[in-house]
């Protein structure tokens, strides 16, 4: 870098003739002050006079005036023929183009004056010539051809005793061993021989510029007291000798030498002199240079106002001189005081103009430069994406130029840049290299100023690398950088670091390790070593973390304390930025007491600072500060101006990061005030943004909005969808309280869907992390939402006692967003206890609530609330009314849950006012919606009221379908009680069609679930518990009580008094009053049912459990064996109608493609037989809907799925595009994991899901796939439920045609008995890529000698040894073929299908070795195939409407010729992760000690990619999947960098056939 540096200044050493140097740049051309005098000189003139009048200008820097002054002198000799004077003069020119970089001109000049000076024998004249030749060279970097020139006018001037020409001549002999060999202590000897010679004769003229030349050699040195002390010395003696310019240069790089000294003070002063000097004398180059340099060292001096006036100087000279290259340095440093005076716009406008000049004229330096310091302003703004751009072309620059100073620095911002936007491995990566290069450079080499800031960048870059290792969730590793970084920053004497490091180190402590008290040590110590140094700012920043840390603990009062010291210092120093953390912090403390007015104050006074002072960037965090405040205050009209205000400034500043913080503001407000659609808007722009910035922090938060949003809005499953891959990424990125957020959102999206177990896992989680960070509106929330998800499970007693603590926090808050909630909760638990005043109370609190934020949407639900309450108190009008109001409402922000559930008690209130038809098109609408949204829990109610609505109209007939629907309904998981109002429903219908046994047992079952809810609510005070038996349950006003009544009067009627008895005992007020007076004994008997009435069955019954019953019976000929049969033959006789609507669609599915299943086949029982736990699934895919077909024992059912066979196609598609973006990738991760998880989750919907809960009552364990159309191309093993995929869950394998479904063989039990035909391509072949791991695959299965480590005995082909006669050679007497070859599905050709050999066959394709399906069918040694295994096979999916034949067809081909079983692959995968499980397969088939089937085996194989760790046969024996200790199921290890857990590694090879 130095060398390249010196070759700049030599570019412009000639500027005088004794080739003085410039401090900062070059020095060029000077104009010359007017000379009207010399300017009128004629002809007539005396040459010799005006010659030395051009010696005279040469001599003060005036070249162009001196070129015009010897041109005339050369006119005048030549007109005189004055040789030896024409010699001189073009010698004298010579030295004026050199200065003027006119080299062409400069040797035309100097050759001609050689040639006259030797014919004229001149050789002193000769010696000067020839020495100003030999400097020509060392400008034009010809450094060997100079000195032999100078070396040989050396001579000369020691010939002819010229004591000024030999000290010239060492002197420049010097400087070329300087600037062209680097040789500086070389250098310095014939400076020293020149000075004494000078010193000797008295020329102080030439010493001053050999000083001047001794002291910038030093300078190169880095020995600055020599320098220093050279360059005092040019300065006076050239003052002395009238050499003004050796003194401007020489204070030019003095003040250099106190530059690079870091003592910015003293170079300003040496600057301004140099200035003002160079003004006086006319040196207008050199004024631009040092107005450059001056702006820079005022920059680093803290003074960025005179800096932007120099600077600004420097552009309107340089555009004045033309001078292209200054104009751009002058440009530069001007935006540089713009960054300084935080004026980023005029900055960023001055910046790119410089770069621009900087393109234009190549210059390298001023790019990088300029590009520096727009990174500094794309960082403050957030735009990191540009800081990446920059940063790369700032590393070119650097490698081009071979400066490793600035190719260190610009990887250490580049992984800063990357750390900003999330993508933390590549952060890692350019950190590291960054200090690989460092501690390349010899440091010893460098300024001493660039040494100390060499230290300062190592500190930076080892904390740079320990924060990535914490946002990879490295956590000890970025434990271990931390300390190291503190190692170093006190090894290096550089206290500030030292401060920086610890205070770092406190992060650490305080997040992740959740150690405060460490924190608050470290902190401490960081306080102390500032206040020893005296550094107020360091102190202040150390004040500031201690007051963080005690504001975590809630030691509020040392948290405002430590907060006003820093408050105290700013104002002392004066120093805006600082007063504004210190007001920030108070807000913070203050917020986080919930004390809002006086976080509000704090707000408004650290934004009035930034507005004062025109912070920038800070008044864009002071708004997001007054936002949020305004937000929790309940003043959102404020919060919305203020976001507003937000993204306003920062699209008028161009901050990014900003500019999403205010939309992400805006959508939160948005959601609290109801304004649904602009709230989606305005969190997907944030979301977009987010992710193409890869800015996850407002990614998480935008998530965490959207899903509230869709939650209202009642879409719980984009909730879910949205929620779920969020949830990973706040913890990927260790956003604890944003991981709490979306636990709580998750659980309470799985509440309303009916998944109670995730749900109260989920929330629970979250109230955990809540309560660990202490946070009140964290734990609010999640108290709230926990008592909702009791409240969904009838448990009221729970329910109350959480939500009055949730309550109690908003309360103590004063935040009446998180009051709202609990408020609503509060009025439905005291409803459905049937204390309607109560309910009422807090309806009426919720209301004002809502007016208060002007929440239009909570507003319309209090509305409700309330006409419900009315409803139960015999109001029917006020219910409608009150319901009409609330239509109206959610009508105007368009949410359409709101509006559906608004119709349910329109319908309440017209069945009340006995309006049949208003109330039956009003339930008909929230029945609508519910089956839109697919949510069960809305449709099983809304069902219940269309029975009730039939029943209250006379329609019993109607009514009872409506009711037996809604049991048919299974919705995930049961809750208490659930379905006691639906039999409650059909005890009365039955019991007015005189069905009198039959209304009992739905009665019975109705009481006993009343009885589990009341049991819960036992802990309540009495008059709760009575006032439960009071609510009202339909239209005429039967209270729950009068179930009981109902029930007890049908059983007198049927001479059964005893059981009425019983019933009329649990109405007893008795047993509150003791349970009252103590007594804990609560067991409440059920009242139970006779075997006739247990043996009442709904069309809901499961297939599952029925086939299961049968088998049972069967074993021990029970006594309801008939019944069984005859429910069986209902069931199948509904199964074959259902079967004969799609006959069509199957006879032509067949006659496109054999291997089509035949649903009626039965084949399928014996299949589901073949293995205990086994089911076979029927995915038959219509044009309009699904139908997936379910097979247990001798039984089948039909489930209809929605969904059309274009969705599920693009669907399917959309799956297998990210497969293929995988393959184009070296690796695929956890982020890649996030993107194919939400696809996968969609599949399993329409799939899995609507058998789901079957599959889990029965305890299945093996899944049989007869796959149909596109759904071949995807592996049922990779859909994903939300939680694992489904090879976590079950065993599962494929079948084809049920011809060639083989269900009883298995291969020999012993190792020795199974022999296999391994064959293989490694090499690149026609056109193939290589499978360098094919060889160590086939070595590590196959055994062909005792030496051999294999599993299996048997034999190997590779390669060329791999063609089709070796193939049918050697197929008999094998047991398994394993072909590790590249396979390809061709699509749309299911005969063109191939597997690709290691040699040429003949058939018909010289560039493809191929082995074809014709092929495979004369194959006749298959028939003792067991297992066939393609293991790199791969098809393309170009039509979301393709049938997948191609991909069943080499399966085909191997079956119908006798293999019982075919293990394929779907698409390419990598080569090393597909020799791994390969390897795992065969080693789980052959060596586990319990003997395991083909699919368990896979399954393991799989399971062991998937998790990175070894998975048991004990595991998987089991139902309910597994989940193995200390890792994240369908992620792979917590701390794994690099895992196979993304499906496209396990998931593509999928087994086909005989899967035993």
């Amino acid at each position: 870098m130095y060398s390249r540096l010196k070759l700049i200044a030599l570019m412009s050493v000639t500027a005088i003739l004794s080739l003085s140097l410039p401090v900062y740049g070059e020095t060029q051309t000077r104009l010359l002050a007017q000379n009207p005098s010399l300017l009128a000189q004629n002809s007539t003139a005396d040459a010799d006079k005006l010659f030395e009048e051009g010696v005279k200008l040469y001599r003060r820097g005036q070249d162009s005036q001196a070129l015009s002054v010897y041109q005339r002198v050369l006119k005048l000799r030549r007109s005189q023929n004055d040789r030896a004077g024409i010699a001189e003069t073009l010698n004298n020119l010579g030295k004026v183009y050199t200065n003027l970089n006119e080299n062409d001109k400069a040797d035309k000049a100097l050759q001609e004056a050689l040639v006259i000076r030797r014919e004229l024998k001149d050789r002193k004249g000769e010696g000067e010539t020839l020495q100003n030749i030999g400097w020509l060279n060392a400008v034009k970097q010809e450094s060997n051809k100079a000195l032999e020139l100078l070396e040989q006018a050396l001579s000369i001037h020691r010939e002819v005793k010229d004591r000024k020409g030999e000290a010239e001549n060492l002197k420049r002999i010097g400087l070329v061993y300087s600037y062209g060999f680097d040789k500086d202590t070389k250098a310095l000897e014939f400076l020293k021989q020149a000075l004494n010679i000078q010193e000797e004769i008295g020329d102080k003229y030439q010493a001053s510029s050999t000083l001047f030349n001794t002291g910038k050699t030093y300078f190169f040195l880095n020995d600055y007291p020599r320098a220093l002390k050279f360059l005092e010395k040019a300065k006076l003696l050239s003052r002395e000798a009238d050499n003004p310019v050796v003194e401007v240069l020489a204070l030019k790089e003095i003040a250099s030498v106190y530059f690079n000294q870091g003592n910015f003070k003293r170079a300003a002063e040496a600057g301004e002199e140099a200035l003002a000097l160079a003004r006086k004398n006319q040196f207008r180059d050199d004024e631009l240079d040092i107005l450059n340099s001056l702006a820079n060292t005022y920059i680093l001096n803290k003074k960025p106002a005179r800096a932007r006036d120099l600077a600004q100087e420097a552009v309107n000279l340089a555009r004045e001189l033309n001078k292209r290259q200054y104009e751009a340095q002058a440009l530069d440093s001007l935006g540089k005081a713009y960054i300084s005076l935080k004026d980023y716009q005029k900055s960023e406008t001055v910046l790119i103009q410089a770069l621009s000049i900087a393109k234009e004229i190549e210059d390298l330096n001023i790019d990088s430069s300029a590009l520096s310091s727009l990174n500094t302003i794309y960082t403050q703004r957030g735009d990191f994406k540009k800081d990446i751009e920059i940063e790369l072309r700032r590393l070119e620059i650097a490698r081009k130029q071979k400066d490793k100073w600035t190719e260190f620095r610009a990887l250490m911002l580049l992984g800063s840049a990357y750390d900003n936007i999330g993508n933390h491995q590549k952060a890692l990566e350019a950190y590291q290299q960054s200090l690989a290069i460092l501690r390349q450079i010899e440091i010893s080499k460098l300024s001493p100023f660039q040494q100390k800031m060499a230290g300062i960048y190592e500190v930076f870059i080892l904390q740079g690398i320990s924060f990535t290792y914490r946002d990879l969730g490295e956590y000890n590793k970025a434990l271990d950088l931390a300390q190291q970084t503190l190692k170093k920053a006190q090894s290096i004497n550089q206290p500030e670091s030292e401060i920086q490091a610890l205070l770092h180190l406190a992060d650490l402590y305080d997040n992740p390790f959740d150690n405060l008290s460490k924190a608050i040590e470290l902190s401490q110590e960081a306080l102390s070593i500032a206040k020893q140094i005296k550094k107020p700012e360091k102190e202040a920043e150390a004040l500031l973390k201690l007051s963080g840390l005690y504001n975590k603990q809630r030691n509020y009062s040392d948290a405002l304390e430590y907060a006003q010291q820093v408050l105290t210092i700013a104002k002392k120093l004066n120093n805006s930025n600082l007063e504004y953390d210190a007001l920030s912090m108070f807000t913070d403390i203050y917020q986080e007491q919930g004390k809002y007015q006086k976080a509000l104050e704090f707000a408004q006074q650290a934004y009035a600072v930034t507005e004062k002072e025109n912070l920038g960037s800070y008044k864009h965090l002071a708004l997001t500060y007054l936002s949020s405040i305004y937000y929790f205050a309940g003043d959102t009209v404020k919060a919305e101006e203020t976001a507003k205000k937000i993204i306003k400034l920062a699209q008028e500043n161009g901050y990014f990061n900003n500019e999403l913080l205010g939309f992400l503001y805006l959508t939160r407000v948005y959601m609290v005030q109801g304004k649904y659609e602009q709230g989606i808007e305005t969190g997907q722009k944030v979301l977009q943004k987010s992710r193409q910035s890869k800015y996850f922090l407002t990614e998480v938060s935008a998530s965490l909005f959207l899903s509230d949003i869709y939650e209202r809005l009642g879409n719980y499953q984009k909730v879910i969808a949205l929620a779920q891959p969020y949830l990973t990424r706040a913890r990927k990125i260790n956003q604890r309280d944003k991981e709490a957020e979306n636990l709580t959102i998750l659980g309470n999206a799985y509440r309303v869907v009916g998944e109670y177990s995730k749900a109260k896992d989920s929330i629970e989680q979250g109230l955990k992390i809540a309560r660990e960070l202490k946070s009140p509106q964290l734990e609010s929330n999640a108290l709230n939402n926990l008592g909702y998800y009791y409240f969904s499970l009838k448990d009221y007693q729970k329910a109350l006692e959480l939500t009055q603590q949730s309550l109690k926090i908003a309360q103590k808050l004063k935040s009446p967003p998180l009051l709202i909630s609990p408020q609503f909760n509060l009025g439905d638990i005291y409803s459905s206890l049937g204390d309607y005043q109560k309910s009422r109370d807090y309806y009426q609190k919720a209301l004002a609530t809502a007016q208060k934020l002007r929440n239009r949407r909570s507003e319309g639900i209090a509305l409700l609330a309330l006409a419900g309450n009315y409803f139960s108190q015999g109001e029917p009008q006020r219910t409608v009314e009150l319901s009409q109001q609330a239509l109206i409402i959610f009508q105007r922000i368009k949410v359409p849950q709101l509006q559906a559930f608004a119709h349910r008690m329109l319908s309440l209130g017209y069945g009340s006012s006995m309006n049949d038809a208003n109330a039956m098109n009003s339930a008909q609408k929230f029945l609508e919606f519910s089956r839109k949204v697919e949510n069960p829990v809305f449709e099983k109610n809304a069902l219940g009221l269309l029975g009730d609505l039939h029943y209250n109209f006379g329609r019993n007939s109607e009514a009872t379908k409506a009711y037996q629907k809604a049991l048919a309904i299974q919705t995930p998981e049961k809750t208490t009680g659930s379905n006691c109002g639906i039999y409650a429903g059909l005890g009365r219908v039955y019991r007015k069609l005189n069905q009198n046994n039959v209304a009992i047992g739905y009665y019975k079952k109705a009481i006993n679930g009343i009885e589990k809810i009341r049991r819960g609510i036992e802990g309540l005070p009495p008059e709760l518990q009575n006032s439960f038996l009071d609510t009202v349950i339909d239209f005429k006003g039967t209270k729950t009580a009068d179930i009981y009544r109902e029930l007890a009067e049908l059983l007198i009627s049927q001479g059964r008094q005893a059981e009425a008895t019983q019933v009329l005992d649990l109405l007893k007020i008795q047993e509150i009053r003791d349970f009252a007076e103590g007594k804990t004994d609560t067991i409440k008997p059920e009242v139970p049912l006779t075997e006739q009435e247990k043996k009442i069955q709904t069309k809901s019954e499961s297939i599952i459990a029925l086939s299961r019953r049968i088998r049972e019976c069967e074993q021990t000929n029970c006594k309801e064996k008939s019944q069984l049969y005859d429910r069986r033959e209902a069931l199948l006789t509904q199964f074959n109608k259902d079967l004969d609507e799609i006959e069509s669609e199957i006879r032509d599915r067949i006659s496109k493609d054999p291997n089509t299943f035949r649903p009626g086949s039965p084949k399928a029982t014996e299949i589901v037989k073949s293995q205990p736990g086994t089911v076979m699934i029927y995915p038959l895919v219509m044009e309009d809907k699904l139908w997936l077909l379910l097979y247990s024992g001798d039984a089948a059912k039909k489930f209809e799925v929605k969904v059309s066979r274009d969705e599920l196609g693009s669907t399917v598609k959309q799956f297998r595009q990210l497969m293929e973006d995988c393959e184009k990738r070296a690796y695929c991760g956890t982020e890649d994991i996030a993107k194919i998880k939400p696809v996968s989750q969609k599949l399993y919907s329409w799939l899995i899901k609507p058998l789901e809960a079957e599959l889990k009552q029965n305890k299945v364990k093996n899944l049989v796939f007869a796959l149909d159309r596109v759904t071949r191309y995807i592996p049922m093993s990779a859909l994903y439920d939300g939680e694992r995929y489904l090879i976590e869950n079950y065993t599962v394998y494929n079948v084809l045609s049920a011809d060639l479904t083989d269900t009883k063989a298995k291969l020999p039990a012993k190792i020795e008995d199974t022999k296999v035909l391994a064959m293989g391509v490694s090499n690149a072949v026609g056109g193939f890529s290589a499978l360098s791991n094919v060889p160590t695959e086939v070595d590590n299965i196959v055994r062909s000698s005792k030496r051999d480590k294999g599993i299996y005995p048997g034999k190997e082909y590779l390669n060329e040894s791999f063609d089709y006669e070796t193939l049918r050679n050697n197929l008999t007497g094998n047991n398994i073929l394993h072909l590790a070859t590249h396979g390809e599905f061709v699509p749309g050709k299911k005969k063109s299908s191939y597997l690709l050999l290691g040699k040429g066959n003949g058939n018909g394709d010289s560039d493809i070795p191929k082995l074809t399906i014709s092929q495979i069918q004369k194959l006749a040694g298959l028939s003792n195939i067991h297992l066939v295994v393609l293991s790199a096979c791969q098809t393309a999916l170009a039509s979301q409407r393709q049938d997948g034949v191609e991909i069943a067809s080499l399966a085909y081909s191997f079956m119908n010729k006798g293999a019982k079983s075919v293990i394929a692959s779907l698409w390419q995968v990598a080569d090393n992760s597909t020799s791994d499980l390969m390897q795992n397969f065969y080693k789980n088939l052959a060596e586990n000690k319990q003997r395991i089937t083909k699919a368990e085996a896979m399954r393991l194989a799989q399971l062991q990619l998937l998790y990175n760790k070894d998975v048991t046969v004990d595991d998987i024996k089991r139902a309910g999947g597994v989940i193995p200790e200390n890792t994240s199921p369908s992620t792979g290890k917590k701390y794994e960098s690099k895992t196979f857990a993304h499906p496209y590694y396990w998931a593509p090879f999928v087994l086909i056939g005989n899967g035993l």
